[in-house]
C-alpha cells in the first residue's frame, strides 16, 4: 500500500487515502486524495504491506521499515505555481 499521511506533528493526525499496488517497483504513482492539501503543508507517502485481505487497515497492515529501523517513505510539501 501506498499511503498518504498528514504531517504527524498535526492534531488530529490522519491517513488521507491509500491506493494498492502489488509487490514490484513503481514510478510515479498516483493516489487521490478525498479532500484538498494546503500548501505549505507537509505530507508522507508510506509504504505499508497488506495482510492479505487486499483492504487497508492501519491497525492490520504494516508499515515496511529499512535497515535502519526507519519507515520506508517520501516527504513532500505541497507548493502551488
Amino acid at each position: 500500500w501506498v499511503v498518504i499521511e498528514e504531517e504527524p506533528g498535526k492534531s488530529p493526525y490522519y491517513i488521507l487515502a491509500a491506493s494498492r499496488k502489488d509487490a514490484g517497483s513503481y514510478e510515479g504513482v498516483a493516489v487521490e486524495l478525498p479532500r484538498n492539501t494546503v500548501e505549505g503543508d507537509v505530507y508522507f507517502a508510506t509504504i505499508y504491506a497488506d495482510d492479505g485481505d487486499r483492504q487497508f487497515d492501519h491497525k492490520k497492515d504494516e508499515k515496511i521499515f529499512k535497515g535502519d529501523g526507519a519507515p520506508v517513505m517520501a516527504v513532500f510539501e505541497i507548493v502551488r505555481r
